[in-house]
């Protein structure tokens, strides 16, 4: 802990009355572990002293305030002498979090409520460091903790769509009797009558037959109970189709 008087307020600040909370930060708990200590800056710009007495989050268990009793620290409270900036650091004293239940992950933030004596409360938003950071943003440390758990995560494997043989067949069924109706309407626009005119009737008919039995494939595909004969009728009446083509002239 460091005592020294007071300076110029520099980012990431947080006031409640005379008390100014300055770049408040927390190692992230190990793997494993449900303990994160909390470090930050105090200023006391009042003339008398304040007490850093508690403390709150969600998602935590218990907060303890871990005192340094050699110096102007007693149990369970941190003394900001006036006009003086107490500097909390790993090592020294801090605010223990206990029984964490959830934690942001490294590289947000991490809210919660310092209650002081005098000041009243402040809400803050802790930085949350690597669990082996030695000081705010430590970027050496927050690169070997993603080295470490980026080895541990895995890319999930890409989920495609199955294709069931209900959906092959609609599928089959769709592109043939496509074929089979633009054959059919070449026959009726394009081309002269063929002399197999009864021939080109059952073609028809086949092609009708053919569609009825899309629509009951499609039908099964939906859910509705399957209709026995359909894809070979749609198979007899394509085949039919080619080679009632292939005759036409």
């Amino acid at each position: 802990m460091a005592i020294t008087t007071c300076g110029s307020v520099g980012a990431h600040e947080y006031e409640a009355g005379n008390i100014t909370v300055e770049h408040p930060w927390l190692r992230s708990p190990g793997d494993g572990e449900t303990t994160a200590p909390l470090f930050m800056i105090i200023e006391n710009k009042g003339d008398t002293p304040d007490k850093l007495i508690g403390a709150r989050a969600a998602k935590v268990g218990k907060i303890v305030i871990h005192a340094d009793p050699a110096r102007i620290v007693v149990a369970a409270r941190i003394v900001i002498p006036p006009r003086a900036t107490v500097t909390l650091v790993p090592g020294g004293p801090h605010v223990g979090l206990h029984e964490v239940t959830k934690m942001n992950p490294v590289g947000w933030g991490f809210e919660l409520t310092l209650i002081f004596e005098k000041a009243g409360e402040v809400t803050i938003d802790a930085s949350v460091e690597a669990p082996d950071a030695k000081h705010a943003h430590d970027a050496e440390a927050t690169e070997r903790w993603e080295k470490a758990h980026g080895a541990k995560k895995e890319a999930e494997p890409r989920r495609t769509k199955s294709i069931t043989p209900t959906m092959r067949i609609t599928s089959i069924c769709t592109k043939n009797t496509s074929i089979c109706t633009k054959r059919m309407s070449m026959r009726a626009e394009k081309r002269p009558m063929s002399p197999h005119g009864p021939q080109q009737a059952q073609s028809r008919r086949a092609w009708q037959r053919a569609v009825g039995a899309e629509r009951r494939l499609t039908a099964n595909f939906e859910g509705a109970a399957p209709s026995p004969g359909g894809v070979a009728a749609l198979a007899k009446a394509y085949a039919f189709s080619t080679r009632a083509g292939g005759r036409t002239t």
